[in-house]
């Protein structure tokens, strides 16, 4: 990273993050990153502990990606893009996982708990000739046996599986 001719009262403050390997920039001037960013180490981790006992929403990671402009030909836009692969596995138990979420809620006192694993809301214009909203698109293929959704419920006091329409109000 190159800062030119910086000043202590108009240029940015530089300070070393964790490892010397992060730089953050703060100031009036502060410097503004418009290009990609390749990260060449083993993982990448966040962390971020919020210490609030106020009401609000806290969020650790926040990606807005918007397109902007008339389209006047095909466009594929992907959020999140994730792709892995395990060249050779010759023995043992292996298991790829692509997406793992695990939130964990524990509540002692009154009010009402609801604990999402993933919410999904796709939102579509009914202006086009053709438009089809699919909020969750699921394929699976190959392997001995292949499964597109399995389920593993653990109380046995609800439902397993529960689908609504919007068409059906009960």
């Amino acid at each position: 990273m190159k800062v030119t001719n910086p000043t202590a009262s108009a240029g940015p403050t530089l300070a070393n993050g964790a490892d010397n390997r992060i730089v953050t920039a703060t100031g009036a001037s502060a410097l503004n990153g418009e290009s990609n960013l390749t990260f060449d180490g083993n993982s990448l981790v966040l962390t971020d502990a919020v210490s609030d006992t106020s009401a609000g929403t806290f969020i650790a990671m926040d990606v807005d990606f918007d397109k902007t402009g008339a389209s006047t030909s095909n466009n594929t836009m992907i959020g999140l893009n994730l792709d892995m692969d395990n060249t050779t596995a010759n023995s043992g138990d292996n298991t790829m996982t692509g997406i793992k979420v695990t939130p964990t809620l524990n509540q002692s006192g009154a009010g009402t708990v609801t604990l999402k694993g993933i919410e999904v809301v796709a939102t579509g214009d009914t202006a086009p000739e053709t438009s089809t909203v699919r909020a969750l698109d699921l394929t699976a293929t190959g392997g001995d046996y292949t499964q597109g959704i399995y389920i593993a419920t653990d109380d046995g006091n609800g439902w397993d599986l529960k689908i609504v329409s919007s068409a059906d109000a009960s």
